[in-house]
């Protein structure tokens, strides 16, 4: 009910869900209303949509599916909107912080130095300000978590040179909150280059750094897919 309130709260909105659909699925995927799923849990839509895609799960991947295919039309930039002007991360980094379980450790050192890319079963937020990614890093440290700060790399002759930008990722234009968020689509591959473990705190983080792949496209279907991001 009030994420239907929120989409519709303003002329620009309603405009928004009648002749810019692409746009409007932006925009709800920012949203800040939270579905209660438990007393103790409330969860954004955002993490609902991942949940979907994670699971697996038919009866939630239909609506889930529809939902990323218009989302699509905006984070997987290619032929004459290729070559548009977007903005563009400052020498080609992008930022995420978050919490990263113990047991998922394993996994990233696995993926380390290797030549092949893993997937992220889910799409993948970062922010061009490093100011966003501490608040999440300070999140997860007040829920216990150990805390991660992901560098993710694309090409920085992307800002100049569309031929350079990766293919399935885009700054989102239309939100509900100033995040600076530059969207990886779903099933987005990445290698590792780098890891710096350090003290899982928010002002002693996990460092993984990452290089985003061209083009989804080129890479395996069956790529290994991440645990945790």
């Amino acid at each position: 009910k009030e994420l239907h309130r929120e989409a519709l709260e303003t002329a620009e909105h309603v405009n928004e869900m009648l002749d810019e659909v692409s746009f409007a699925a932006q925009r709800l995927w920012t949203s800040g209303q939270r579905l209660r799923l438990s007393p103790a849990r409330a969860v954004e839509l955002c993490s609902l949509i991942n949940m979907a895609i994670r699971s697996d799960h038919p009866a939630l991947l239909r609506p889930a599916c529809a939902y990323l295919c218009t989302l699509n039309q905006l984070l997987v930039v290619q032929g004459k909107r290729a070559s548009k002007a977007i903005r563009w991360p400052v020498q080609g980094v992008t930022i995420r912080g978050g919490g990263l379980p113990a047991e998922h450790c394993a996994f990233y050192e696995s993926m380390l130095g290797s030549q092949t890319p893993y997937r992220v079963p889910g799409l993948l937020a970062t922010s061009l300000e490093e100011g966003v990614a501490k608040q999440f890093m300070l999140a997860a440290e007040a829920r216990g978590e150990p805390v991660v700060k992901w560098i993710v790399r694309v090409h920085a002759g992307g800002a100049a040179d569309h031929t350079l930008r990766c293919r399935h990722v885009n700054f989102v234009t239309r939100s509900h909150f100033t995040e600076q968020e530059f969207l990886f689509a779903a099933y987005a591959p990445f290698r590792v280059t780098k890891i710096t473990w350090g003290q899982g705190y928010a002002d002693a983080p996990h460092v993984i750094e990452l290089e985003a792949c061209m083009d989804s496209k080129r890479e395996s279907e069956d790529l290994p897919l991440a645990p945790w991001y």
